[in-house]
Parts: C-alpha cells; structure tokens; sequence
C-alpha cells in the first residue's frame, strides 16, 4: 500500500515537474508595441509575433482575428489566439494630417484709402472631414483709413484637431491724385500790356487734406505779345500723387470789349461793337445741351427758345418793342443794340418766355440747376436796378466754373464782378 503511494506520489511529482519545464519553456508575445498607431487611409502593416516551446515553433497554431479598418477612425483590437493562451494588439487609427487651407483670390491685395473691402475668402477641406469652410475662422487688424499693410490670418481645424492656417495681406495705399481747384475763370482774356492777378487756388488731398502750400506756379505769359498761355499749377501728395491744372491766358489787341476777371462783360454801361460777330460758342453750347438732356431725363422740358443774335438782329428787335411799347418800357426787357448778352454767344433763351415760367416745374429746375452746367440766371427777381432789366427766368448766361460761386451767394454777374 506504502509502495502504491509512493509510486504515485513520484509519478504526480514527475510530471508536475514536466509541466513546469514545459511552461518554462513555452513563449508566446507580439513583435512590436501592444499599442499601436497607423494613419488614416495607410495600410495596417502587421507586425506579426512568436509562438515556441523548447525548439518548436507554435506560429501555425495561432489563430488572429481583427476588425481593423483604416478608413474609419477609432481602436480597433487583433486577437492572437492558441488553445491555452491569448494575446491582444490594440490597434489605433488616427488623422494626423492638417486641412487643406486655400485663399480665394490674391495673396496680396492693394486698395485705396477709404475704398471697402470686401472679404474674398477661402476654401478649406480636410481627408477627413471633406468640406469644412464653414469652420474657418478670420481674424484681421484692417484699417482702411489709415495707410499700411496688414495681414488677414485664415485659420481652420478638423475633427481631431489638425490645424492649418493662410495669411492674406492688404496693403492700404493712396493712388488718387490731388485736386487743384482754381479761383475765377480757367479761361481769362486780358488786353495788351495788362497783366492778370492770379485769383488763386486751392489744392485738397484725401489723404493730406489741404496742401495749397505745395502747389508750383509756372508762368511765362508774354504780356506785350498777343497770344494764348497758360498758367501751370501742380503738386504732388504725400504718396507721390501728382496733378496738374491749368488756367488759359488770352492776350489780345486792345478792342471795345470789356473782360473783368476773364469774364466778358455786357450790359447797359459795357457795350459790344458793331462788328463783333462770334456766333454760338461752341463750349456754351454743349453745356446747354448737356442741360437740356438731364432736365428731360428729369421730365422736364427747356427748348431753346433764342441764342445767338448779330448787332443789325438785335437792332431790328428793339426797335420793333420800341414802336409798340415805347423806348422806356422797351428797354427793361430788351437790349439796345451792342448792350445784349445774346451778341456774346454765351446766352439762351430756353423753356417758355413768360414771367410765371420761374413758377413752374421746368423753371424751378432751372433756376436749382442752371449752374452745375456753368450758366446762371442772369437777370434775377429784386436785382432789376442793378441788372438793369426785369426779372428773366428764362435767360441763361454760361459763365463756366464760377457759376457754382454766383449761383450759390444769390449774386448777379454784376456783383460778382464788382461793377453793380
């Protein structure tokens, strides 16, 4: 009995010590880290691993199961498998690749001072997440009232936070040239050996403000030569802006024509001669036209009614209101021959010859208007001592750029000139 006890007692010992040496010999592990990482869209590599016990390799009886799947993102496992023992490889697949950031439009863009800008944008997709341009967000320091360049910062981040980011830069800068706005006429007429006073001018910049001080003056007028010159004023601003104006100088043969700041003058008391015949001045003519076809785009409707009249046809015009209504009467509503601004060329009759036309829509249209085409209402309501004619709504005078200034003091031509 001792002896079957024994017998057994060795024989479990022996082969406990069998397993023992068995196990000390098996291994089973994975090549590689238990944790991995594999990029998004890439092939999962397996890393393989090693199955022996004493000299015997046990990789055939390895059974692996997987769900990896490298075009979704998570964890996935791989399970490696024998009867008696299990590993598992945890298998992570990550987007690490930033968006694609595009502007729209130029990388650097240049507009003007003051100008809007207008946002052009950008486009941004992710291999991920596809089109997330709604996630963009811009942040920028533009001051476009102040020259300089600034920088517009685009940026954009996917689901699993891959940033990128684009710049735009604005350069603010300043290309309108100044104005040079001149004082008086552009186009003065002087007599032989009489020198024009520059009436002076004032130059406005956007940027500077005003910069009068920089104007250069050039003039080579030959007084004591009749001719055509110029007056030459420019300047530049601060930016390098340049501009230039110009004031045209007639120097002509003494004649009985009066010019008061190079504006022809003609009333009661500065006269035409006989033989001055001009016709219809081409400048005042297109201004009239100009006139007439914004006043009908207005609805309103100013035909010429009377322009340009020869010394014997202004004669004959009198004298015919002279029969009939006597010289006295005559003369506050029509002009001795050589006293008519109609000899000038420079003056119309437009609308309807009626002393209620200044009541009407088309008069009142006039009368607000006249002066944006260079003309001024010649002979106004309550000047009649000064003008030396009745009220003529209908009469228009073009004296160019200064009819802005007569119109807007609530002058006659007379006052202006300082001669009333």
């Amino acid at each position: 009995m001792k002896r079957k006890i024994l017998i057994i007692v060795f024989s479990g010992l022996f082969w406990a010590l069998v397993l023992m040496g068995a196990l000390y010999a098996f291994s089973f592990r994975l090549n590689g880290q238990s944790k991995v990482e594999v990029l998004y869209g890439d092939n999962y590599k397996e890393l393989g691993y090693k199955a022996n016990i004493f000299s015997i390799n046990l990789n055939k009886l390895v059974k692996i199961k997987s769900n990896v799947d490298t075009s979704k993102i998570g964890t996935y496992k791989i399970i490696y498998e024998l009867p008696f023992k299990l590993l598992v490889r945890e298998v992570e697949v990550v987007d690490k690749t930033s968006p694609e950031l595009n502007l729209v439009g130029d990388g650097v863009v240049e507009l003007n001072i003051g100008s809007e800008y207008q946002e052009l944008g950008a486009k941004a997709v992710d291999n991920v997440d596809g089109d997330i341009t709604s996630n963009i967000v811009i942040k920028n320091n533009l001051d476009m009232n102040n020259l300089g360049e600034y920088e517009i910062v685009y940026k954009v981040s996917d689901s699993s936070s891959n940033e990128a980011s684009v710049s735009r830069t604005i350069k603010v800068v300043d290309k309108v040239a100044p104005i040079i706005s001149l004082k008086g006429s552009s186009k003065v007429v002087v007599k032989l050996n009489e020198e024009y006073v520059d009436e002076g001018f004032i130059a406005t910049d956007n940027v500077d403000l005003d910069i009068t001080s920089k104007v250069k003056v050039e003039n080579n007028i030959d007084y004591s030569k009749a001719g055509t010159y110029y007056i030459k004023y420019s300047c530049y601003d601060s930016s390098s802006n340049y501009t230039e104006s110009f004031r045209k100088i007639e120097v002509i043969e003494s004649i009985d024509i009066t010019y008061i700041k190079g504006i022809l003058l003609v009333n009661k008391k500065y006269h035409l001669p006989a033989d001055y015949n001009p016709g219809v001045n081409s400048e005042a003519y297109n201004a009239l036209l100009n006139l007439q076809n914004d006043a009908l785009s207005n609805g309103y409707s100013l035909p010429l009614l009377s322009g340009f009249r020869s010394y014997e046809t202004q004669k004959y015009l009198f004298n015919d209101y002279a029969s009939r209504n006597g010289f006295e009467k005559a003369n506050t509503f029509s002009a001795l021959p050589g006293q008519s601004e109609h000899q000038t060329g420079l003056a119309f009759d437009v609308g309807r010859i009626s002393d209620d036309f200044g009541n009407t829509d088309a008069g009142k249209w006039l009368s607000k208007n006249a002066h944006r085409y260079g003309f001024i209402i010649r002979y106004l309501k309550g000047k009649e001592d000064i003008t030396g004619y009745k009220y003529e709504p209908w009469h228009i005078r073009y004296v160019g750029e200064v009819a802005s200034e007569i119109y807007n003091a609530g002058i006659t031509l007379e006052e202006y000139l300082g001669v009333a």
